[in-house]
């Protein structure tokens, strides 16, 4: 199959606070980039609506890429006519791929005999796992794809799925861009950073810890949505060498990460993804590991199988117990008092971000053995 279009299916809302919402976009931006037609079908609304333009301009997407977003209906029939669009768009179409994260939107991309791409970034729920069984997993002419060594397993084991139609490509981030101005001024106290979220397990009870014990550091958290963030502000009141910065508009993120000396990813064994039951701890590859090696921070981890994946002690990344607070404590002095250690460690993980992580290097790789599973099928 020579592939000249791709749909991504996506029951997102955009613009939206969740990194899935940063995912998709830059991921269809690489596809476009690869030389692709790329149509987005997903969902606008909100306080923080805008056109594409702007909605391009907020995320930093470099390619051009059709957008087709859908206000959410509170009737009955809500998604009738983003279903519409999905079938005017697919039914006829020729040299055309699906891509999506819904398992649900993969197993009727599959129902109608489309080629198809499912994303899973951790175990779907039991009623999608049923379709995907029956639909998906069955099609020789359609692939999966997945963030983890881990969840590749799981996916074999689980749906008894061949080897090769599963397909592990870490998260990934854009090159760093060139004469960025860090968001603070320059600081004789060390400054210790962490971007991402604050639901539990992402990691502020080790930068909370970490705080409280360093008062010689400054520490400054850059995103969670306001509740997360008030939460944390009460309980760490107390505490004046941290600051919260709030949520900034993705492609304002890279002043920030300027702005750090060590950048934090303390993930924790048992994370419960927002607004869900499901741990995605076992499963995730956290956006931040990716951005925190493309801007070249020196950079201090979680000892996770997961993010082993990623990162190799003492050479890309420090990595320490995620629920031994003295480990952490000893990583940061350590950095702090070794500049020629940091620059060591920052060095190699850009080297190895620019070698295996971009977004353009995640596209290829997906296309490459989409189109490998294609030819398998028709062989």
């Amino acid at each position: 199959m020579k592939i000249k279009r791709l749909i991504y299916l996506t029951k997102f809302t955009f613009p939206s606070t969740q990194a899935n919402s940063v995912h998709i976009l830059k991921m269809c931006s690489a596809f476009a980039s690869a030389g692709l037609q790329v149509e987005l079908i997903g969902y606008r609304g909100g306080p923080g609506d805008v056109d594409d333009a702007q909605l391009r301009q907020t995320y930093g997407t470099s390619a051009e890429f059709t957008m087709h977003r859908y206000r959410r209906d509170r009737l009955r029939f809500m998604h009738l006519r983003y279903m519409a669009r999905m079938l005017a768009l697919g039914w006829f179409a020729k040299d055309t791929l699906f891509y999506t994260r819904n398992a649900h939107l993969a197993s009727m991309a599959a129902a109608l005999k489309k080629p198809c791409v499912l994303e899973l970034h951790h175990p779907p729920g039991p009623r999608q796992l049923a379709k995907v069984k029956r639909h998906l997993a069955a099609r020789s002419n359609c692939g999966i794809v997945v963030i983890t060594e881990a969840l590749k397993q799981w996916v074999i084991d689980e749906w008894q799925v061949a080897d090769d139609k599963v397909i592990v490509a870490h998260d990934a981030a854009d090159p760093f861009p060139a004469d960025v101005e860090p968001a603070l001024p320059p600081s004789d106290k060390f400054r210790i950073g962490y971007l991402g979220h604050l639901y539990p397990g992402k990691g502020m009870e080790v930068v909370s810890e970490l705080a409280a014990i360093m008062p010689e550091m400054d520490f400054v958290v850059v995103g969670g949505n306001q509740g997360d963030r008030e939460d944390w502000q009460t309980r760490t009141g107390q505490l004046t060498n941290i600051r919260y910065v709030g949520q900034v508009p993705h492609a304002a993120t890279h002043a920030w990460l300027r702005s750090f000396d060590i950048a934090l990813l303390p993930n924790q064994r048992s994370i419960m993804a927002a607004n869900s039951s499901i741990d995605i701890g076992p499963w995730t590859s956290p956006l931040k590991a990716f951005e925190y090696m493309s801007a070249g921070l020196p950079i201090i981890a979680s000892d996770l199988p997961n993010l082993r994946e990623v990162f190799e002690q003492g050479r890309t990344a420090l990595l320490c117990d995620p629920e031994n607070i003295e480990d952490w404590k000893g990583a940061v002095q350590a950095l702090a008092a070794d500049t020629a250690g940091r620059s060591r460690l920052a060095a190699a993980a850009k080297s190895e971000f620019l070698e295996h992580y971009t977004w353009a290097g995640r596209a290829e790789k997906v296309l490459r053995a989409v189109r490998r599973i294609s030819q398998k099928a028709v062989s």
